[in-house]
């Protein structure tokens, strides 16, 4: 298929306070296009990505379908990609002070992304990401190719499950290696780019460590995965069982 233009399409509840806010995020308004408070388009970015903006009602006519809450759940994410960890800022400064909801703020990401997420004024969310593929660790270039796969069976729901899980008060009481070591304190900032840590000490007070790392990608009651200090990834997934 020959290369075409990409239009983004977003449905809005009020086109005139829609355009105020891309304008203040430095997206172009397209002034050969018929702008009125029926409809909008940006111009985003060098490729000239098209952003139509459209009336609830008027969308729903395109799509013959109708409109997804913004406020209970997503069907798509946005992506912009930044040049600098610089832009990222700038990018969570102006969203913040036009208006958006600012759900993930600027954060290292597997240690080569950068990046910021938003909520616009009708629910639709963004994410602006600089990319470092200088920092990517190539598959080639780590020393232990191998993974283990754990498997355990909790009787207990997904919802207390995940918070045993998740919560420091309960991280100190379990996470220990053998009945000869404990953990003195654990913090859990539980958000994609969040840090967490646990001191982990022999009962003896013969040596220590802390174990720490940054989140990746957490879905609630489902899936969590995060990066260690050396790089090595982790994934945890939690499924639902229905006990015969």
């Amino acid at each position: 298929m020959a290369t075409k233009e990409l239009w983004l399409n977003l449905p809005v509840k009020d086109v005139a306070k829609a355009k105020v806010f891309f304008k203040a995020l430095g997206f172009t308004l397209n002034t050969t296009h018929d702008n009125t408070n029926e409809n909008a388009c940006f111009i985003i970015g060098e490729k000239k990505i098209a952003l139509m903006l459209f009336p609830e009602a008027v969308f729903e006519s395109f799509t013959q379908h109708a409109i997804a809450d913004t406020k209970t759940g997503s069907q798509i994410l946005i992506s912009i990609d930044a040049e600098t960890r610089n832009e990222v800022d700038e990018m969570a400064k102006k969203a913040t002070e036009a208006g958006a909801d600012l759900f993930a703020t600027p954060a290292e990401k597997d240690g080569w992304m950068y990046g910021c997420a938003f909520a616009d004024l009708d629910g639709h969310r963004w994410n602006i990401l600089h990319m470092d593929k200088s920092k990517l660790v190539k598959q080639s270039d780590t020393v232990n190719k191998d993974f283990i796969i754990i498997n355990t069976t909790v009787n207990a729901t997904a919802e207390k499950v995940w918070e045993y899980w998740t919560k420091p008060e309960h991280i100190t009481n379990w996470n220990n290696a053998s009945e000869e070591w404990h953990t003195t304190k654990a913090e859990n900032d539980l958000r994609i780019g969040g840090n967490f840590s646990s001191r982990m000490e022999a009962k003896d007070g013969s040596t220590g460590f802390d174990f720490c790392g940054h989140y990746s990608h957490i879905k609630e009651l489902e899936d969590i995965a995060y990066l260690l200090g050396d790089s090595r990834r982790v994934n945890i997934h939690f499924e639902k069982i229905v006990m015969e």
